[in-house]
């Protein structure tokens, strides 16, 4: 299911990113091919543009010779005109040189022309600033005096303005004593506000909405207990429909109490020989631990066992030999004797003689594979000649006499093996056992609780009828109820009408009293802004008073200074009088001198002219000279080029021309001219672009292809992943109900799709019916049936999709014992296939587990991981040593 589900997830994402690359490549493609139309468009046109070029080239090649005698008459033309101007050359630099020099001698005379203009001018400035100055005092003066005279006729229009608003404030004044008078007599004639009435008494009201409150919930409370008798009778309905089909369980229990019986009679058996079986073992064990290199291999004790009456002359034959151990070739010998930390003997087998016929290896039982050291040390023994029954072994140079404790240690182990081989069958029994006495006694639990809920059958019906009689008297004691609630109701509405009636005499009355407050409160702010106001009209007339004798001071002052001002006017008129005449004199001094300085301006002005023309000439002559120097070498130049071109080192001159070649190359010059500047790369790229855009469209149309057998995969993923998960919750859903029958015997639970708005498989909804139980989900059971429920889920789960193990973290903590137990009983069975770690602190859970681990905190603080194995002291291990399997 989950590699369907992840394969399918898998082609989903590699559906998309298919679609984002096909966006792609189609975004790739949409600017791609406008691209290509026009690198089209250019290729067509650049390859136009190089066929005509080629074309003009083959062309001009024919009309050479007449491009080299243009060439050869300009070359002619330019070598003549560069002679003339060399010779218009020499005569402009000499008619330059004279102009230098006439013009330095007039630029002297005007240099000391205006030395004396400049010392005249210094003179006439020193005299137009004294007139300037003397004019300057003059207009301040008679401004000054017409600005006080302003003022004086502005103080005298703002006096006359002043005194009107004056008069207009008086008026004010008076008006707004009058209207304040005014207010204050309307005031006092307003009538005094009548006296409120007292609050409505609503008790009368309130008593007949607490009747009809008291007669609603007496009826609901009797509609309520009506509901409660109803279901009662339906719930006794239901019981006793489902006690009397359990009569018949009273007849099986007999019968399964002798099952039950000699189930756990076969049970404490089995117990008792599991336990005879673990001392047992636990002696072999303490046996077992006397030999030190008891893990290193078997022992010769082991392999060779004495038939019985012979056990003391092998015993006395083999000596300390019997603790040596023993391998079945030299290379595992020596890998025994190499692990043993002390002095180990081993011994393995190699070629041995025949042994005698009345040799005491006759009267011996060896393990397989050991034959041949048997042989070698018993094979030359014979009994009674070199060894006596009794244990006295001689051969020459040694006797060995008396009792060996190793003999009797081997003994006591044989007999332990033999018991626990005897006890074995019937210890293994103990499991099914077990099991079979469960069931049974769950069986007859079972049974025993049908049959006691059947013996309540009489008692059933009887509260059946009880519960019919106190329905019928709940109904006619509601039908009673109702009709009070009524007539209550009927009377609370009667006193609430007569209330509201009260209640609107008592706001019109209220609207009146409000009224003549609101008029009194007008009135009120009515002299309020009156007394504002007059005061304003007060302060406005005491300010307009105070300005008015301000204005009086500013006038006279304003007086005072256009008088003074006036008076200054005729002495200043003198002094520009004054200023004027000295300036007309120094200007009408030396009227020659500004001739002589007008006439020498100009003529310097003429020679910087000729000097400058001169200049111009020379400088444009040799620039001319430059340039026709520059044409003539440019036009051998391209005669020479011109030379070169022609084929087969032909002159130009032998080259024919024609008419019609001259107007073909005048169409290839236009058509080019129209064409323009091409793009000579356009055609590598066009076919570049192509090739891309070819590819593109292969890379789309194989994308194509595989999105729909994608989306066809995908389909059969989902078709596939749906028919294994009808299959696989089906299997959890039947698990689940077997389990939880399992854990809470008689009960059922069952799972189903929850819808949403992702669909009908929006969740999963578990449904559990406990015991004597409805069913109901699982969120309104209790903790312990909660637990039980979530168990039988993850063993579910498990049952579908094994797991390596199992970890339960305290899931019997909220179980009584019961529930306890036969979760015990269930780990216990499901543990022979599935490993389970159980974290818990109940000592029934771990009496069913197999082996226990804890952390010990010793003295000095150091924790230890300690752990006991119970099939130790229930079961013996599975021992894969020889010795044991030779027991067996």
């Amino acid at each position: 299911m989950r590699g369907v589900k992840t394969r399918r997830h898998e082609a989903a994402q590699r559906l998309g990113e298919l679609a984002q690359n096909m966006l792609r490549l189609e975004d790739l493609r949409s600017e791609i091919q406008p691209r290509l139309e026009v690198l089209r468009a250019q290729a067509a046109t650049a390859r136009e543009a190089a066929e005509a070029s080629a074309r003009l080239e083959a062309l001009r090649g024919s009309i050479l010779w007449e491009e080299w005698r243009e060439v050869r008459d300009s070359h002619r033309k330019a070598a003549s005109q560069a002679q003339s101007l060399d010779r218009r050359m020499a005569e402009a630099r000499e008619a330059a040189a004279v102009a230098e020099r006439e013009f330095q001698s007039g630029r002297a005379e005007v240099q000391a022309a205006q030395d004396r203009r400049l010392a005249r001018q210094r003179r006439l400035g020193e005299l137009r600033l004294w007139l300037s100055d003397a004019e300057h005092k003059r207009q301040l003066a008679a401004a000054r005096a017409e600005n006080d005279r302003a003022i004086a006729t502005a103080v005298r229009q703002e006096e006359a303005a002043n005194t009107a608003r004056e008069t207009a404030a008086r008026s004010l004044q008076r008006q707004l004593v009058v209207e304040l008078e005014q207010a204050k007599a309307a005031l006092e004639d307003l009538p005094v506000s009548p006296l409120m009435p007292a609050a409505l008494d609503a008790s009368p009201l309130q008593d007949a909405r607490r009747d009809a409150d008291q007669a609603r919930r007496a009826a609901a409370a009797a509609a309520s207990t009506l509901a409660g008798q109803r279901t009662r009778r339906e719930f006794l309905e239901q019981q006793l429909d489902r006690v009397e089909p359990l009569a018949a369980a009273l007849g099986e229990i007999s019968s399964i109490e002798t099952e039950t019986a000699e189930a756990r009679r076969a049970l404490e058996s089995a117990q008792s020989a599991s336990t005879e079986l673990a001392r047992l073992a636990a002696e072999l064990d303490g046996l077992q631990s006397l030999y030190s290199d008891a893990t290193s291999g078997p022992r010769l004790g082991d392999v060779i066992q004495p038939e019985p009456g012979y056990e003391k002359a092998l015993a006395a034959v083999l000596g300390p030999l019997a603790d040596a151990l023993v391998a079945l070739d030299a290379k595992a010998a020596i890998e025994a004797a190499g692990s043993s930390s002390g002095q180990t003997t081993v011994l393995y087998p190699s070629a041995a003689a025949d042994a005698a016929a009345a040799s005491l290896v006759h009267h011996v039982r060896v393990e397989a594979g050991y034959e041949a050291i048997a042989r070698a040390i018993l094979g030359g023994v014979v009994a009674g000649r070199d060894v006596t029954l009794d244990g006295v072994y001689h051969v020459p140079g040694m006797i060995r006499a008396g009792a060996d404790g190793r003999a009797a240690v081997a003994e006591r182990r044989a007999h332990l093996r033999a018991r626990i081989a005897e006890f074995e069958p019937v210890a293994e029994t103990l499991d099914d056992a077990a099991l079979r006495a469960h069931g049974l006694n769950s069986k007859l639990s079972e049974l025993r609780a049908r049959a006691a809920e059947a013996g309540g059958l009489a008692e059933t019906r009887r509260l059946l009828d009880m519960a019919r009689v106190s329905e019928d008297a709940a109904s006619e004691k509601l039908s009673e109820l109702e009709g009070a609630a009524s007539s209550a109701e009927e009377r609370s509405a009667a006193a609430e009408r007569e209330f509201e009636s009260q209640s609107e005499a008592l706001r019109d009355q209220r609207m009146t009293v409000n009224q003549v407050d609101a008029e009194r409160l007008r009135w009120r702010d009515r002299i309020d802004d009156l007394g504002r106001r007059l005061h304003t009209v007060r302060q406005d007339v005491i300010a307009l008073t105070h300005a008015a004798e301000d204005r009086t001071h500013r006038l006279a002052a304003a007086d005072a200074a256009a008088d003074a001002a006036t008076e200054s006017l005729p002495a200043l008129d003198a002094a520009v009088a004054a200023a004027r005449a000295d300036l007309g004199e120094a200007e009408t001094e030396s009227p020659e001198e500004e001739a002589e300085m007008a006439e020498g301006a100009r003529k310097l002005v003429a020679l910087e002219e000729a000097r400058i023309d001169a200049r111009l000439k020379t400088s444009t002559l040799e620039g001319n000279l430059d340039l026709l120097n520059r044409e003539v070498e440019l036009l051998t130049a391209r005669m020479e080029e011109m030379r070169t071109r022609m084929p087969n080192g032909v002159a130009p001159e032998d080259i024919p021309g024609g008419k019609s070649r001259e107007r073909e190359m005048r169409s290839l010059e236009r058509r080019l001219e129209e064409i323009g500047p091409t793009n000579a790369l356009a055609d590598a790229e066009c076919r570049d672009l192509e090739e891309r855009y070819t590819n593109l469209q292969q890379q789309l149309e194989d994308i194509t292809g595989a999105r729909a057998d994608l989306e066809t995969l995908i389909a059969k993923l989902r078709e596939e992943e749906e028919t294994r998960y009808e299959a696989v919750f089906g299997a959890v859903a039947m698990n689940f109900q077997e389990y939880f029958s399992q854990l809470a015997p008689g009960g059922r639970a069952t799972l189903r799709h929850a819808e949403g708005e992702d669909g009908p498989r929006t969740g999963v909804e578990i449904l559990v019916q406990p015991p004597r139980k409805r069913l109901q989900n699982v969120t309104l059971l209790s903790s312990g049936e909660r637990s039980l429920a979530a168990l039988a889920l993850v063993l579910a789960l498990d049952e579908v999709n094994p797991s390596p193990f199992t970890i339960l973290d305290e899931v019997d903590a909220a179980l009584d014992d019961a529930n306890v137990g036969r979760f015990g009983e269930m780990l216990s069975r499901l543990g022979r296939q599935r490993q389970f770690l159980v974290i818990t602190h109940n000592h029934v859970t771990m009496s069913h587990a197999s082996t226990l681990y804890g952390i010990h905190l010793d003295e000095s603080g150091t924790s230890h991981l300690v752990s006991v194995r119970l099939e130790d002291v229930r079961k013996p291990a599975v021992r894969h040593n020889p010795a044991a399997r030779a027991a067996g």
